[in-house]
């Protein structure tokens, strides 16, 4: 799913072509020592490369070298840190973008968590009669970019106008990195022939966090907020979730379909009575009662969360709210004999009740797990009990004790409007 080509460290690298030049510059001494005796070493590389005594030969500058960045990493090099799906490498600047007035939902800044390769999404929204086929990524000073694919819009909305896509950022373990790490990329979407349609500049930060094991972070160690009741700012907003099935990553996120049912099961008796294992203790899969025909149907139902956000308190309450529209089967509702599938629909606020908190939590600055007791929750049930959390001063993964599901929220500063928030 990740670029695997990951760029050594410069340190490495730098190594390297110092040995080269000390193969190369040996060679050179061999053809000599056919006529006198091998002179000790330079210890100048600049007389190695100068044989001759010339003092500050005039050099052309290698004409593949970046400038550097951050921490001393060359843009070049930074770029191949970068974690993307199916990216492909172009080599070169980034073409010159028209402005097509799309928006995109970064601010100015998009927070990574190191460490972690779940990386952020980011949305672009743009008009129906424009089509995102792709995004260009580029690291400034860099001699190439990447052009990556916008997600799969399976799963979206009808007629969505919003496009996607994940990035990451996999820093080597090194000595040179600090945190936070901080760097300038510009993002093109493009359309089918490759023509940008716009370019967003952000800033992309690296954020620590707080270690598992002593509960210290380099400057946050809690998600809490003070209790002032729920008109108070909220603290996190649902991006985007990871659930791994059958050694695929599936994506979640807010305005994409989530499938509830894969089929649905009932009986046709005697070619014109519909019927359900609710019904009669015959209707069962593999059933020989004469006049019963099992029937299994591909059923088309989902729900969307369009929005949800979250709030730790300080004093130990917790709450979440959220909009869901939903498209439910129902068996008793369908015709297994004619194959006609029954379905409700809703719209649905879940959460708790007259503002007041879902529930408490036990999570104390500088913990790594949380525990939750809910008896307020109203509307679907999708709050798991117990989860390990991963945060820095922007951002929180709650990796649920249910294997591959992980939920990533990020710092929201603004009372919910309830629809992603867009920016020029």
């Amino acid at each position: 799913m990740y670029r695997k080509e990951k760029m050594e460290p410069l340190s490495q690298m730098l190594k390297r072509s110092l040995c080269l030049l000390f193969v190369l510059g040996g060679m050179a001494l061999m053809s000599i020592a056919c006529e006198k005796e091998l002179e000790p070493p330079i210890e100048n590389p600049q007389q190695q490369e100068n044989p001759n005594g010339q003092e500050n030969p005039e050099e052309e500058e290698p004409k593949d070298s970046v400038p550097d960045t951050t921490n001393g990493i060359s843009a070049d090099a930074l770029s191949a840190y970068l974690v993307l799906k199916d990216a492909v490498e172009v080599t070169g600047e980034l073409p010159t973008a028209t402005d097509s007035q799309l928006k995109i939902d970064v601010r100015d800044t998009l927070y990574l968590i190191k460490g972690y390769p779940f990386g952020n999404r980011i949305r672009v929204k743009h008009d129906p009669a424009q089509h995102i086929a792709g995004f260009n990524i580029y690291v400034g000073g860099s001699s190439y970019y990447f052009d990556v694919p916008a997600e799969t819009a399976d799963g979206e909305k009808e007629n969505d106008t919003i496009s996607s896509l994940i990035l990451d950022l996999d820093l080597p373990e090194d000595e040179m990195t600090h945190y936070p790490f901080t760097t300038e990329i510009t993002i093109q979407p493009h359309d089918g022939s490759g023509n940008p349609l716009d370019e967003f500049p952000l800033t992309l930060t690296v954020e620590e966090p707080v270690d598992d094991q002593t509960g210290n972070g380099p400057i946050c160690n809690s998600i809490t907020q003070t209790f002032e009741g729920l008109e108070t700012p909220p603290r996190w907003k649902w991006d985007f979730s990871h659930l791994e099935f059958n050694g695929e990553i599936l994506i979640w996120a807010p305005n994409r379909k989530q499938k509830i049912n894969p089929l649905g099961w009932g009986c046709c008796v005697n070619g014109n009575i519909s019927g359900t294992a609710a019904d009669s203790p015959f209707c069962r899969e593999g059933t020989t009662q004469p006049g019963y025909v099992w029937v299994e149907l591909e059923v088309d139902d989902y729900v969307i969360r369009n929005e949800e956000f979250m709030w730790v308190f300080d004093n130990g309450f917790f709450n979440v709210q959220g909009q869901e529209d939903k498209k439910q089967y129902f068996p008793s509702l369908t015709n297994f004999c004619t194959g006609e599938i029954g379905y409700e629909y809703s719209f649905e606020v879940y959460g708790a009740p007259n503002d007041t908190p879902v529930g408490t939590h036990d999570f104390t600055p500088g913990a790594t797990r949380i525990n939750l007791d809910l008896p307020n929750w109203q509307g679907s049930y999708r709050m798991p009990r117990s989860a390990t959390l991963v945060y820095t001063c922007h951002s929180v993964l709650f990796l649920w004790d249910f294997e591959g599901l992980d939920f990533f929220y990020s710092r929201f500063e603004e009372y919910p409007t309830f629809g992603p928030e867009f920016h020029d």
